[in-house]
């Protein structure tokens, strides 16, 4: 009896285990075909290096997270969305919209600003650059997205959340014949049908 016990202990042990096995290839599989929209979406994280006389060091590292269907190539361009997160925040917070940007057929570009996420900061004081930005990360920001044979370089918008709209100004008012859309979530720090319509670009938002 006893023994009948211990074998019933066993297979139970043994059941569970491979319920669980399951349950986390599940979570895989699921994690993977949100992220990639079940395949069609590439997503990879892209550094860059770019040089700022404004901190403590001349070199610095930019990076951005990069959403890109895989119908989209040379011969098939596609057209590019720079998605800005806020303030505090990093490109991660604004991973769901730019999966469902790309589901539709968009490239998409999420930057980490200055001090948030994989950027570094510039400076030694984090509380004065986290979520601002500086013409060479915006110059440094914008080569990147020329290198991108795959993008229509005529049909590049823009959509920022809380104080991102800050950084969607500056590379507005940077290079306004790049963009064709300027987007804001919120009405934090920004007058963006001002900046548009010096800009002469659409614009669509909260003001």
């Amino acid at each position: 009896m006893n023994r009948m016990k211990i074998k019933l202990k066993g297979i139970s042990k043994s059941a569970m285990a491979l319920v669980s096995l399951l349950v986390f290839i599940l979570s895989l599989v699921m994690i993977w075909g949100v992220t990639s929209s079940w395949g069609s979406v590439k997503t990879s994280r892209v550094n860059f290096q770019y040089s700022c006389t404004l901190g403590d060091s001349d070199n610095y590292t930019g990076s951005y997270i990069l959403y890109r269907p895989y119908s989209v190539n040379e011969e098939n361009q596609g057209k590019l969305i720079v998605l800005i997160h806020g303030g505090t925040s990093t490109a991660f917070a604004v991973k769901n919209y730019a999966i469902e940007f790309a589901r539709r057929g968009y490239v998409v570009m999420c930057p980490d600003l200055p001090g948030s996420g994989y950027s570094d900061n510039i400076g030694t004081n984090s509380s004065q650059t986290i979520g601002k930005t500086s013409d060479p990360y915006i110059e440094a920001l914008y080569e990147q997205i020329q290198t991108m044979n795959f993008v229509d370089q005529d049909e590049i918008s823009m959509l920022s959340f809380s104080n991102g709209s800050s950084t969607a100004q500056a590379m507005l008012a940077k290079n306004p014949d790049v963009y064709v859309v300027l987007g804001n979530t919120s009405n934090a720090n920004m007058d963006g049908i001002t900046a548009a319509k010096e800009a002469g670009v659409n614009y669509w938002g909260i003001d």
